[in-house]
């Protein structure tokens, strides 16, 4: 049962919880990732006592977290942690506490860095501090502290400043004073619950929409001192892998569920509870799920013209081509061609679109059938396929689009070898604006996309080697004749003739 109820404190209060160890920042939370900028909006906001935001803290029912004990230079008090029964940690506003601790306590790493403008009031950093001598410069540090401020008021009198002047600097330094000492901050106290309810209500209750990363919370449960083992860092390092295949910026999410295969469960009905049931063998688990991922991404980009993240249809391929190779470390070319032929029909009749979760859990169930070698294919059957016409846009988004830009890629490597990346050329069609399939020349490399360009400027003669952009002498021709609504009618028929080829090629048409 959780409970959950918005309150407010005192800034000094909040931040004197946190250095005592009765608000806790959990390991699973992001690293600092605050830019300066972002650091001088929040002092500016609280020194013109705007609001910053609610933080929100979780207590829950049983976890304990490992938690960060050095926040910027401030160290935690954490001796009594363990006899507390009412220790929260942080769900939102790391960065914010961050930046108020580390610039406001005095061995924090910023806390010799921000200062106040007393002339305008507007909060600037200057690194190496700044001469003491220009007393319309007063570091927050100092202002916070209330100690601190006597020190640089007494300073600020024995200066050669006329009267006026150190009147103003003294009055306008007591307010910045007064502004920290009673700015407060709202939070939101959520108590009860675990993990996966923890999650869900973050997402509701963060104006931003940020979600905690899953992994993270993960880790901060699984973490063994025996080992030192990461499980954050982990699937850090098989995103860091996939750099060579343009498949580096693939969600955090999709990998961890890619570790689900690896439990008693179908990923689709995970939950982080089974991760922990095998905390002790994930270092190893870890690694094979690595190994999975890896030779699942490797055939995407061989076999399936799959050569960027972008491109990727459904999440679902990935993480179910991982579990084939979690079960099969050597498939034969046969296998492979039937992996071939199910992502494709699984593409092109919208498969992961249009069908039922129950019915995808039996597909899974069956797929597993294939790969333990009790079925010769991944379906039972496969109906025929039908070319829908493109959609107005040319979007990688549209599984549609991401199936045609797969299959020409397929086909240009036919003759060569396709780079490790791949460009567009979109042809300017006057009335046409909209980028859509038609206009759009799918290449695998610069030299390509440039040929194709001077092509349609007229700078270089057609040859036979541009047929493999769906292109050809009459398609040009009406290009050049300016009647662009044929050149769409042509092309899109012929993209949608090598599609069919294509299809024919691997039993689908």
């Amino acid at each position: 049962m959780m409970n959950i109820k918005a309150d407010r404190d005192y800034m000094t209060t909040i931040l004197d919880r946190i250095k005592n160890g009765k608000i806790l920042i959990p390991k699973f939370q992001r690293d600092f990732v605050w830019n300066i900028g972002q650091m001088l909006d929040l002092f500016d906001s609280i020194l013109k006592g705007f609001p910053i935001g609610s933080l929100i803290l979780w207590t829950p029912e049983q976890d304990k977290f490992m938690t960060i004990d050095d926040i910027e230079g401030v160290k935690v008090d954490a001796s009594d942690i363990g006899k507390l029964e009412d220790v929260c940690y942080v769900l939102d506003g790391r960065q914010r506490v961050t930046v108020l601790l580390s610039s406001l306590f005095e061995e924090g790493n910023f806390s010799r860095d921000f200062f106040v403008n007393l002339d305008d009031m507007k909060p600037f950093r200057q690194l190496n501090g700044v001469k003491r001598e220009r007393f319309c410069n007063l570091a927050l540090l100092e202002a916070f502290d209330t100690y601190s401020l006597v020190g640089y008021l007494e300073r600020l009198r024995g200066s050669h400043l006329s009267d006026e002047v150190k009147l103003k600097y003294a009055n306008r330094a007591k307010h910045v004073n007064k502004i920290l000492q009673s700015y407060e901050l709202g939070y939101i106290n959520v108590k009860g619950g675990n993990i996966d309810e923890a999650v869900e209500i973050f997402s509701r209750l963060n104006s931003k929409a940020t979600v905690i990363s899953k992994d993270y919370m993960i880790q901060a449960l699984a973490y063994n001192t025996d080992s030192d083992f990461l499980f954050g860092q982990a699937i850090t390092d098989i995103k860091n892998d996939l750099a060579e295949y343009n498949f580096a910026d693939i969600s955090r999410d999709l990998i961890l569920k890619c570790v689900f295969n690896h439990t008693n469960k179908i990923f689709i009905d995970g939950k982080i509870q089974d991760i922990l049931a095998i905390k002790k063998r994930l270092p190893q688990i870890m690694s094979e799920v690595r190994e999975d991922v890896r030779k699942a991404v490797d055939f995407l980009y061989r076999k399936c013209g799959v050569i960027d993240s972008k491109l990727l249809p459904y999440s679902y391929h990935l993480i179910i081509l991982a579990d084939f190779f979690r079960m099969v470390s050597s498939p034969t070319e046969l296998q492979l061609d039937e992996l071939r032929k199910w992502f494709f029909y699984t593409v092109y009749t919208n498969y992961f679109t249009n069908t039922s979760l129950s019915r995808i859990r039996e597909g899974i169930n069956r797929f597993r059938q294939f790969a333990s070698g009790n079925k010769v294919s991944p379906l039972d059957v496969y109906d025929s396929v039908t070319l829908t016409s493109f959609p107005e846009k040319f979007s990688l988004r549209s599984v549609r689009v991401c199936s045609l830009v797969a299959v020409t890629l397929l086909e240009i490597g036919a003759e060569r070898n396709f780079s490790s990346t791949f460009e567009t050329v979109t042809v300017p069609l006057k009335g046409l604006e909209n980028r859509n399939c038609a206009n759009t020349i799918v290449c695998s490399s610069r030299t390509d996309a440039l040929n194709v360009t001077q092509l349609f400027k007229g700078c270089l003669e057609w040859n036979d080697e541009f047929k493999k952009f769906c292109l050809s002498e009459e398609i040009m021709q009406a290009y050049f004749d300016n009647d662009f609504t044929e050149f769409m009618k042509k092309r899109n028929g012929a993209l949608q003739a090598m599609e069919t080829s294509f299809l024919h090629t691997i039993g689908l048409h």
